[in-house]
C-alpha cells in the first residue's frame, strides 16, 4: 500500500509539472507567435512520453 501511495504522489507531481509546462508554452505562444498550436501539442506529447519513461 505504501508503494501505491508513493506512485500516486509521483503521478500527481508529474501532472502538476506537466500543467505548468503547458501554461509556460501557452504564455510563450501568446507573447511571440513563433509557436503554432501543433507545435504546442507535439511538445506536450514529447514531454508526457519522456516523463512516463522510468
Amino acid at each position: 500500500m505504501g508503494d501505491e501511495t508513493g506512485k500516486f504522489k509521483l503521478n500527481a507531481l508529474e501532472v502538476w509539472f506537466f500543467l505548468n509546462y503547458l501554461r509556460k508554452l501557452r504564455e510563450m505562444a501568446r507573447s511571440a507567435n513563433f509557436l503554432s498550436r501543433q507545435t504546442l501539442l507535439e511538445s506536450a506529447i514529447i514531454f508526457w512520453l519522456m516523463s512516463a519513461l522510468p
